[in-house]
């Protein structure tokens, strides 16, 4: 048994030797293509915000305000706003995120939407925010919201986060699988590559070298 590991562990320590670098590469493009390729089929994102605040300070009702951001009532009231607007024919007018954002002990908070659209952004963050107002005190008692600032511009989504976990899990995939392969090869594929081969490998000692193409002439 002590054996078989230690052949096991000279295979494992030989394939790091000779490929760790190809490797490495290797698996670094592999993630380069993988964050290249969320990229693109991301696109970019367009972030608008309105501020709103809880007027009584009553600010622990502001955690409960998600759930009528997921509720029936607000996606079928916004969709009913996007439909009767000027974008209401936008081909990706279904394609957008809506997020409640909030502050430690802050009855200040942010309706914040992202679209692949900047103009679009704004006109969401806008009419979300004028719906949650008109009709957040009939969904949850107690609400008593008011407006802070509205939407007037929308910023580019920063990806970068994004990019770089995508592309570390493309890495270590690309890394595993191109080790494993490394491994079969050393050990099930093709002939022996040099001297050093069964030393390395299987710790067998090298006796020497013969010459065949002489022994044949003989």
């Amino acid at each position: 048994m002590t054996d078989s590991l230690s052949w096991k562990r000279q295979i494992f320590v030989s394939v790091i030797k000779r490929y760790i670098v190809v490797i490495t590469l290797l698996s670094i493009l592999f993630g380069g293509l993988v964050s290249f390729g969320y990229y693109k089929v991301s696109g970019t994102k367009y972030n608008a915000e309105s501020q709103l605040v809880q007027n009584d300070n009553n600010y622990n009702l502001i955690g409960s305000y998600n759930q009528f951001l997921s509720s029936s009532r607000f996606k079928s009231n916004l969709k009913s706003k996007i439909n009767t607007s000027t974008w209401k024919n936008y081909s990706k007018k279904d394609n957008y995120d809506i997020a409640l954002e909030t502050g430690t002990n802050s009855p200040f908070f942010d309706i914040k939407v992202t679209s692949s659209n900047s103009g679009y952004s704004v006109f969401l963050a806008n009419t979300a925010t004028k719906i949650i107002i008109q009709n957040m005190g009939q969904y949850l008692t107690g609400a008593n919201i008011g407006l802070v600032s509205q939407a007037k511009h929308a910023t580019i989504n920063n990806i970068l986060n994004r990019l770089i976990k995508f592309g570390g899990l493309g890495f270590i995939v690309a890394f595993v699988l191109f080790f494993c392969v490394a491994i079969i090869c050393r050990l099930f594929v093709g002939t022996i590559s040099d001297t050093t081969f069964t030393q390395e490998s299987f710790r067998i000692k090298n006796l020497g070298t013969l010459d065949i193409s002489k022994k044949n002439q003989n």
